[in-house]
């Protein structure tokens, strides 16, 4: 092929593998899920239909690597694997080569392995699939076989790397950060996400609830790290996490006492705050991210699209875990379509290591008291969504969680986001998709979370990884923040309709908060002459509305049911 390695060309060629696997996914997962429904349901025409499909897969399969190698190398003479190593089709200066022959060398080439990838996948989508009931299957202690497990962690962890990834990229992105650092920010969140996760399956001490929680990066986090990074540098954020860090674990260890003071009506006016504030931020991406020369232009226009297109139609029109995983199966098709039209710059992959250990304090640590207050703030809103997915992912067992669960689990959660502070991450906390599969499938087994966990362990120790997931570009993480920054929104709108009565009171507060919070961050400018601390704490929106609902809602009489 060149006159590269044999070794950089069998890299190449996993790395080859490996796109043609992400591509393949969107297609293999939805018949897994067909043959799971046919068999819970034991319906012939089903099971025939699932056979038929199977049938056609590798064609599809055959199909998709001539198409991906034929416009790959006749193109650019490069996979995205060569061009990762610098390697070419041909360094003879013979030529491009032609769509045809481009695509039958790679065809033939990738076919016998390309095959064991689609067997190994379509197990892994049976094994999950098999799993689809309505009751439970696995208890919180019970061990699934390993086959079995394997592929539920996996799910798992598909169900949860982009929302895990898309915090560090946001922040990256509205900071100006190079790649090199945006790689650092994503290895750190990768690498404590899965410790975190793994602490909460097999507690140390008091930290960790012995639950099936997947832990992540919190989006909430958000709007206050870009507001305090803007000003005072990511040294700023680090330490503002680091120090607020201990109001988590005092609420775990006295959660009765203080949940009182945040009732549906409060959280619920929040979350909707830190939907309305990271729209904005969503746009921008999708316009090319705020200094881009082609903001706004029609191509970073048209991925955010096709992203948000995709991603709506398979949560609406799909059913399972292809729902679940919806807004990763956009970004992998808005991808797909950056790299074609050359909007993906993969020279940070190229020089990134294969394998190393996040060093402490990458960007160091300061502390202001105006940041540190913001963050408190957060990770009280934070306690609050975590109190309500360790319940959710409990009650798939049939059960409220026990004081310790939720003690533990809190604690865990402000733990390990003041371990992430350290490392250069942003804080942690529990995945409500995650929550969401658990019910789905009926396992709510620590033991398949913790799979996830040691799966996303694996990937912080490599950089590659790291350097890779932080080239998506801005548009396709702008069309994903769009339906992630708008069902926030939405689910706090659902709180709110679900759990408050619908009083004069319970609007005032809704309308004065929002209000309050959305004038501050639309204007900013309106506290330019209030003294510095008190300018930068109030002019989040996050916060002046959150504060707001939760004075308003200590301060206002609240009238007798029968009134």
């Amino acid at each position: 092929m060149d006159s590269a390695s044999f070794g950089s060309r069998f890299i190449a060629y996993l790395i080859d593998e490996v796109a043609l696997v992400v591509l393949a996914w969107v297609i293999l997962i939805p018949f897994g899920m067909m043959a799971g429904l046919a068999s819970a349901t034991e319906s012939s025409v089903l099971g025939l239909l699932t056979g038929l499909a199977f049938l056609l897969m590798f064609p599809i399969l055959i199909l998709l690597q001539f198409i991906y190698f034929g416009y790959l190398w006749s193109s650019s003479g490069q996979s995205v694997g060569m061009k990762l190593l610098e390697i070419r089709v041909d360094d003879s200066g013979g030529g491009k080569v032609s769509f045809l022959r481009a695509g039958l060398r790679g065809t033939l080439g990738y076919a016998v392995s390309g095959f064991f990838f689609g067997l190994g996948f379509i197990w892994a989508a049976f094994d999950a699939a098999s799993c689809v009931h309505k009751e439970l299957v696995y208890d919180v202690d019970d061990r699934p076989p390993v086959r079995e497990g394997l592929a539920l962690g996996a799910q798992h962890l598909v169900a949860m790397l982009l929302g895990n990834i898309t915090p560090p990229l946001l922040i990256a992105g509205a900071l100006g950060l190079a790649a090199g650092q945006t790689g650092i920010l994503v290895q750190a969140v990768l690498l404590v996400a899965g410790l975190s996760t793994l602490v909460q399956a097999y507690p140390i001490g008091p930290v960790g609830g012995r639950i099936p929680i997947v832990m992540g990066t919190s989006i909430a986090f958000v709007g206050g790290s870009i507001a305090v990074g803007s000003r005072a540098g990511l040294a700023a954020v680090f330490g503002a996490c680091l120090a607020a860090a201990v109001v988590e674990v005092v609420i775990g260890f006295s959660f009765a006492r203080v949940r009182r003071w945040f009732p549906p009506l409060v959280t619920s006016v929040v979350v909707m705050l830190i939907g309305l504030t990271l729209i904005p931020v969503g746009v921008d991406y999708a316009a090319g991210g705020i200094g881009a020369e082609d903001y706004g232009s029609l191509q970073n226009l048209g991925i955010a699209l096709v992203v948000l297109l995709v991603t709506v139609v398979l949560n609406q029109y799909a059913s399972g875990f292809l729902a679940y995983a919806s807004v990763l199966a956009g970004v992998v098709v808005g991808y797909v379509l950056s790299v074609i039209f050359g909007a993906v710059d993969f020279a940070a992959v190229s020089s990134a290591a294969w394998l190393s250990v996040p060093r402490p304090l990458p960007f160091g640590l300061t502390f202001e008291w105006s940041a540190i207050l913001i963050m408190a703030f957060i990770y009280v809103i934070s306690s609050i969504e975590t109190i309500g997915d360790i319940t959710g992912v409990i009650a798939a067992a049939g059960r409220e969680p026990t004081d310790r669960e939720l003690k533990g689990g809190l604690v865990a959660d402000g733990a390990s986001s003041g371990l992430a502070a350290l490392f250069g991450a942003f804080p942690t906390t529990s995945y409500s998709q995650n929550v969401g599969l658990v019910n789905f499938t009926g396992v709510v087994s620590r033991h398949v979370t913790a799979v996830a966990g040691g799966l996303l362990v694996l990937l912080g120790l490599v950089p590659k990884i790291s350097a890779g997931l932080a080239t998506i570009p801005p548009a396709v993480i702008g069309g994903a923040g769009l339906v992630m920054f708008s069902m926030i929104f939405a689910s706090g709108a659902a709180i709110f309709r679900r759990s408050v009565p619908l009083t004069q009171r319970s609007l005032v507060i809704l309308a004065l908060a929002v209000g309050l919070g959305l004038g501050v961050e639309l204007r900013p400018e309106a506290l330019q002459h209030l003294p510095e601390g008190i300018r930068n704490f109030i002019g989040t929106g996050l916060i002046t509305g959150g504060l707001a609902a939760l004075l308003l809602n200590a301060v206002l009489p609240d009238p007798a049911p029968d009134e």
